[in-house]
């Protein structure tokens, strides 16, 4: 397979589903759930420091620009970004 078949095998692999878990600094109020439509929101408190961890599906790489971009606009605070690539079938 030559380094262009690979590449466009990568981007065709890259249109699935993947898993994506964003560590946002601070406790978000629970009305901001409907904002992220079937993310989770989820509550970490720590001895240092409470966070929101949201966690969801996106469909690839430009809607989870996209949700960073919409993150970043409200003045959120990211600390980590947890992106699973989808398992590949054989």
């Amino acid at each position: 397979m030559s380094a262009i078949d690979e590449q466009d095998h990568a981007l065709a692999g890259a249109s699935h589903s993947t898993n994506c878990r964003i560590c946002i600094r601070g406790v978000l109020d629970p009305r901001w759930a409907e904002y992220f439509g079937e993310f989770k929101l989820a509550e970490v408190d720590e001895a240092v420091e409470s966070s929101t961890v949201l966690i969801g599906f996106l469909p690839d790489a430009s809607a989870l620009l996209g949700l960073l971009t919409y993150l970043n606009q409200f003045g959120m605070t990211l600390f980590a970004v947890e992106w699973e690539s989808p398992e590949r079938e054989p």
